[in-house]
């Protein structure tokens, strides 16, 4: 008698050798899934963090146009201060404290303002992949 009950080893051989094959086989077939898998997760991904990405240039665009408006706001605000100053001044009467601090917070924000605006810039360069 031959392993597994066949009648010759030459079948016994031809067996073992389809078991092989199918073994070999399904691990192809598993691994093909397994990269399919990886692959759509992978697309996926992409999808979505390139849609992130349009939003976050669309969002940098507005806070450009925010930021230049807040700029000349500032640039305004501080114009009308130094109108009023160089008015005070001539009258000889003292700047009112809610000018000096308004003067004070604005010439502050038209800095911060001006430093967010280049980095919103620099930010919307680096996000133009286009």
């Amino acid at each position: 008698p031959t392993p597994l009950g066949k009648k010759s080893y030459e079948e016994y051989a031809k067996e073992l050798k389809e078991f092989n094959l199918s073994k070999v086989e399904r691990f192809e077939l598993g691994l093909m899934e397994d990269i399919k898998s990886e692959f759509n997760q992978a697309n996926n991904f992409f999808v979505d963090g390139s849609n992130k990405m349009q939003d976050a240039k669309i969002s940098l665009g507005k806070a450009e146009k925010v930021l230049i408006r807040s700029e000349q706001f500032y640039g305004k605000t501080l114009e009308g201060i130094s109108k009023f100053e160089k008015a005070a001044k001539e009258l000889g009467v003292d700047l009112p404290r809610d000018i000096a601090r308004i003067k004070k917070t604005s010439e502050a924000n038209l800095k911060g303002s001006t430093k967010n605006l280049n980095q919103t810039k620099q930010a919307k360069k680096l996000a133009d992949f286009s």
